[in-house]
């Protein structure tokens, strides 16, 4: 069985695999073309950077269940005066706090591939080239070896 400190320095290890990638498509700085010059798609002086940080929403956008579509305004967003003389304040409460932990921001760096995707092709996209870097790599399997090892003290 390993011991603590060559367990952390492990997880370390595996961090380091994505140093140097686009957080989205996962792909090496070496693979990217930078920013700056012709289809630049970003207003600004970013030439010569292979990525560049930016602020997502974490998860997609969540869509309210179609149940209560009725008392959603033009703008996809909840009629709260009429949701709550329909459904009653509870369920306006449930649905909201709901919907709301879909809206996390973190920090990304991103390609100029990835920089312009909107909301659920970016969350689409990173989770597919997540996964597929993952099994790639084998990383899975030694991830969840090196888990069992820590969980198992």
């Amino acid at each position: 069985m390993k011991d603590e400190e060559t367990c952390k320095k492990e997880i370390e290890d595996y961090a380091k695999i994505f140093d140097n990638r686009c957080d989205c498509c996962c792909r090496h700085i070496d693979e990217l073309k930078p920013f700056g010059g012709p289809g630049d798609p970003l207003a600004g002086d970013f030439t010569g950077l292979p990525l560049v940080k930016v602020y997502r929403y974490d998860f997609p956008k969540s869509e309210i269940p179609s149940e209560y579509s009725d008392c959603l305004k033009k703008d996809g967003e909840i009629d709260e005066q009429r949701f709550i003389e329909k459904y009653g304040r509870e369920m306006f409460d449930e649905i909201t706090e709901f919907m709301s932990s879909f809206d996390i921001v973190s920090s990304y760096r991103l390609c100029r591939d990835c920089i312009l995707l909107d909301r659920e092709q970016f969350c689409k996209k990173s989770h597919e080239s997540f996964m597929e870097f993952m099994n790639t790599k084998g990383i899975i399997a030694k991830w969840l070896i090196l888990q069992k090892e820590i969980l198992s003290k």
